[in-house]
């Protein structure tokens, strides 16, 4: 993440409760789903909102700082430390990006299906549906719905 947004972000955030439920799915009606909670920061104007958590390992990859920059049309989705990547989300988009981990890197298309939104200042909710493939081969299909609680002082 660039240090700049991050010290944007830690000097106006709040702490807040950040609740992540991911499905996922190779071949319908297959699905994974992954839940966690944590605590992590909350940034909010009606222009952009940043969410910002650390990994643990419980989701797999302790050590990784993700966060999350919502605007109205589009999300992006950092990593860094164990493992290094940048999702972009643009309704109706496509992109590929390069996955980095400290077992080698990936290449991955990105289509994101749909995005939705709802924040104010004490937090709110977002979901994201996505396919991702891997080297133009497997399709994933994954939705991510998170949802924020701004704590009180």
């Amino acid at each position: 993440m660039d240090e700049i947004i991050f010290k944007a972000l830690a000097a106006n955030a709040g702490e807040a409760v950040i609740e992540v439920h991911n499905i996922s799915c190779i071949d319908a009606p297959e699905q994974e789903t992954f839940d966690f909670i944590t605590d992590g920061l909350f940034s909010y104007s009606p222009q952009e909102i940043f969410l910002s958590y650390l990994e643990t390992d419980v989701t797999g990859i302790p050590g990784t700082v993700t966060t999350i920059r919502i605007r109205p049309d589009e999300v992006e989705l950092s990593r860094e430390g164990a493992i290094t990547s940048t999702m972009e989300f643009k309704k109706g988009g496509k992109d590929n990006i390069l996955y980095n981990t400290p077992y080698g890197t990936a290449t991955m298309g990105l289509r994101t299906r749909s995005i939705t939104q709802s924040f104010d200042e004490n937090g709110g909710s977002l979901e994201v549906d996505y396919v991702l493939d891997f080297e133009h081969a497997m399709v994933l299909h994954n939705q991510i719905n998170v949802k924020v609680t701004k704590q009180k002082n």
